[in-house]
């Protein structure tokens, strides 16, 4: 008797790079399901897609960047897209009292650093991260295009980069996952999973239910309400990310940090192309909302959002002084409690997830691999304790 096969909820980077382990480690059929008619057109494409250490790493997602460096190193080398890789260090600056003292109180709190006065000083993880006081800047880097009048205080971050396109970063996988038997269907939408005696035993899709005795749920912001219906509510709350994509008057002629504010949380990037993705990350779990909708948000940045965030980046570079707002998107933003992501089994035997602290593009790659092994040979994996959701109180041991 033929087994049946795996079913995947969500053709984004995390499906891709699930569907893609699964194939290398069984012979099982894998079907991916993406309710759009396009694959990795929701959360992936939607994404500023860094990828790097932030210099704050704990020790559980220290390992799993390694995984995912090491399969983006090799993926790059053998693109079967035109994926690439930007490097974009990012300066963090702060314009105010209290914007310096978080900077300087993360900085000695994530990497037990301490701060001589006028000095740089850095701390080590697994790449350098450098607070440095407003006097040291000019005289650290090269910065044409930085005002640095108002900036008070600044981290670096060396070791970061972008993938671009976003977007093609899981079509790399796509194309793997599809050389090894896996099947991507489009304008699928899954509307249930059918569980009998505690266990997953289907899947229903436009109104059809089909065999499968095991589920991935990799639907970004939509695995919450996919997973509370069967009675599985995650510790996951949702922010907006909107973001902006900007046409200079005059290009800069210089290659750009990547920026971020301290105080608004507003970012700025230089893309590939000479525009630049100004984008908003609004707050830790304890500041979020309960959750969203991803269908009823609109595409548009609402107009308080805009004037602000536009204000921030002409402070910091006044070039962007007149730039055309050229395309704009709100993305939907899943964060957990401590910042790592939820990956692996739940309570319903077959059923598995993976969700992220909007860092989907960074560790897909090793979610891929955790999940494949948890499903294949029904091993826990090294990270099991990282990233299980029985970390959370209230929730079982699921090995």
């Amino acid at each position: 008797m033929t087994e049946p096969g795996i079913s995947v909820i969500g053709g984004g980077i995390t499906g891709a790079s699930v569907a893609y382990h699964l194939s290398k480690e069984t012979d099982r059929p894998v079907t991916v399901y993406e309710q759009r008619d396009k694959l990795s057109m929701e959360t992936t494409n939607k994404s500023g897609a860094f990828v790097g250490y932030w210099g704050h790493e704990p020790p559980g997602r220290l390992q799993m960047m390694d995984y995912s460096m090491r399969l983006y190193n090799r993926f790059l080398d053998d693109a079967q897209t035109n994926l690439s890789y930007h490097f974009s260090p990012r300066l963090q600056v702060a314009t105010t009292d209290d914007g310096v003292a978080n900077l300087r109180e993360r900085f000695k709190q994530n990497l037990g650093a301490t701060i001589e006065e006028e000095g740089i000083t850095t701390g080590m993880r697994r790449s350098p991260v450098q607070y440095l006081p407003s006097n040291r800047l000019a005289g650290s880097f090269l910065l044409p295009e930085l005002e640095l009048g108002p900036v008070m205080g600044a981290t670096y971050s060396g070791n970061l980069g972008h993938l671009w396109p976003a977007r093609q970063a899981a079509q790399e996988f796509v194309l793997r996952a599809r050389e090894n038997g896996v099947s991507f269907e489009t304008g699928r939408e899954v509307t249930e999973i059918v569980t009998k005696g505690g266990r997953v035993s289907g899947l229903i899709v436009d109104g059809e239910e089909i065999e499968t005795d095991e589920v991935i749920c990799t639907a970004g912001p939509w695995n919450k309400n996919i997973l509370r219906a069967v009675g599985i509510d995650l510790p996951l709350k949702h922010t907006l990310g909107p973001m902006l994509v900007l046409q200079p008057q005059k290009e800069s002629p210089h290659s750009l940090f990547s920026l971020k504010h301290e105080e608004t949380g507003y970012y700025m990037r230089q893309n590939p192309d000479g525009t630049v993705f100004l984008g908003n990350n609004p707050g830790s779990y304890e500041s979020a909302g309960t959750e969203y909708d991803p269908g009823d948000v609109t595409n548009t940045v609402p107009e308080e959002l805009r004037s602000e965030g536009l204000e921030v980046a002409k402070s910091l570079l006044p070039y962007l002084e007149g730039a055309n707002v050229v395309d704009e998107w709100v993305g939907v933003r899943s964060l957990t409690p401590d910042t790592e992501p939820i990956i692996g089994w739940t309570s319903i035997q077959g059923l598995s997830v993976a969700s992220f602290n909007a860092s989907g593009i960074q560790l897909s790659p090793c979610a891929g691999k955790i999940i494949a092994n948890q499903v294949v040979h029904d091993e826990p994996t090294a990270y099991y304790e990282s990233v299980s959701v029985s970390r959370f109180e209230g929730y079982g041991d699921y090995r």
